[in-house]
Parts: C-alpha cells; sequence; structure tokens
C-alpha cells in the first residue's frame, strides 16, 4: 500500500464514531485508506463480486471486522493508530511542512471560529477569520506542489484535507469567481460572505 492510498483526519475533525451515530471530534490523528470519489467507499473494494484487491494484505481492522459481533474491532479502534510521521522517514523534509502546516492551520481554530460564526449575529469577522485560514492553508499546499510536487492524492496524506472541504461539510461554501475565493455562510437570514485571492494550483480539482 502506497502513501497516495491514504487520507489523513487531522486532530479535531469531526468523523462518525466507532457505532455510527453522532458525528465528533476525533482525539487524534487518525490515518484511513482513501475512498473513492466523493464518498468514503474503499479504493480496494471490488464491484464485482464485492472482493477485497488487498485481501491477503488488508488491515487489522478489515482482518477482525465481523459485521454480526463487532466487539473485537470496538476493542482496538483509536489505539496504537498511525500517524504521518510513523509512516514518512525520519529524514524527510516534507516532515517540516507538516509541523509548519499544523502550527499554521490547526483544525481547532478553525472549530473555535466556527463556533464564534453559530453564536453571533455579526459574522462578517469571524468569515474573515476563516478566509485568512483558507488563505494560509492554500499558500502552504501550493508550496508542497511547486517544491515536493505532490500530486492530488500524496497531498492528502501529507496535509489532510484541504480547510475549504472541512468548511464545506459545515454550511461555509468556498467559490471562485472572477479570479477570487468567496466563503459564504448560509443561513435563515441570507448569506454572509468574505473574500480571499486564490493561491493553491489544486483550486477546482476535487479534495474532498
Amino acid at each position: 500500500m502506497e502513501t497516495h492510498h491514504l487520507i489523513t483526519l487531522r486532530k479535531g475533525e469531526l468523523a462518525y464514531g466507532p457505532t455510527g451515530e453522532t458525528l465528533q471530534p476525533i482525539p487524534e490523528e487518525l490515518i484511513k485508506i482513501a475512498g473513492k470519489g466523493r464518498g468514503w467507499e474503499c479504493i480496494f473494494l471490488k464491484k464485482e463480486g464485492s472482493s477485497c484487491m488487498i485481501y491477503a494484505h488488508r488491515p487489522l481492522e478489515c482482518r477482525i471486522l465481523k459485521c454480526w459481533d463487532t466487539r473485537d474491532l470496538l476493542s482496538v479502534i483509536c489505539r496504537d493508530t498511525l500517524k504521518r510521521t510513523d509512516i514518512l522517514n525520519p529524514q524527510d523534509p516534507v516532515l517540516r511542512l507538516i509541523e509548519e502546516h499544523e502550527k499554521a492551520c490547526p483544525v481547532l481554530e478553525m472549530e473555535n471560529i466556527l463556533s464564534a460564526v453559530s453564536e453571533g449575529s455579526d459574522n462578517s469577522m469571524p468569515l474573515n477569520k476563516l478566509a485568512e485560514l483558507v488563505r494560509k492553508d492554500l499558500d502552504i499546499r501550493s508550496r508542497a506542489v511547486s517544491v515536493f510536487a505532490l500530486p492530488l492524492a500524496a497531498e492528502l496524506f501529507i496535509l489532510g484535507r484541504p480547510i475549504f472541504a472541512l468548511l464545506g461539510c459545515r454550511g461555509i461554501s468556498v467559490v471562485e469567481r472572477h479570479g477570487r475565493i468567496h466563503l459564504e455562510e448560509r443561513s435563515r437570514n441570507g448569506k454572509t460572505h468574505a473574500t480571499i485571492n486564490p493561491t493553491s494550483p489544486h483550486e477546482g480539482r476535487d479534495n474532498d
């Protein structure tokens, strides 16, 4: 399995818990097998016969999964999980980029700003802060492409999902119009928006 088969979920991202009942922030970084397109259907699932293309080398969670009895699976969830630093060579210079990205664009900061959006009556200020966070995220991704020549699939492992993709799941639309990126918060009272200049070579590509 190669890194382009993987995607990083960063600490604080919302995900369904082991029972799949509610969305909750994940307590630590998780590495999972990437899905197909916009969904989470495993890229190694072969629809013909519902077979696994890497069955002999499938991950532990897949080996112990029993749809009729999930106790074994629940016993290992979020235990001894792999992080990017466990997979990458300790001398790989991309690790410095990962560290910079985590400091500049933490998911927790995004969540704090989103809380301000949901609690305030005037959302222009927090949306501007979100726009700046999107800009910093795109700037780092732009450098990742130019310096390390990262393809999109590898980018999703190295840096995780873009901030604009995470915002899209939370009711904040990020769209490009006339060469500029617009953030729009949809609510019953209409739309509030902020604008930044696009900088990412991957802009317009499917990042979620």
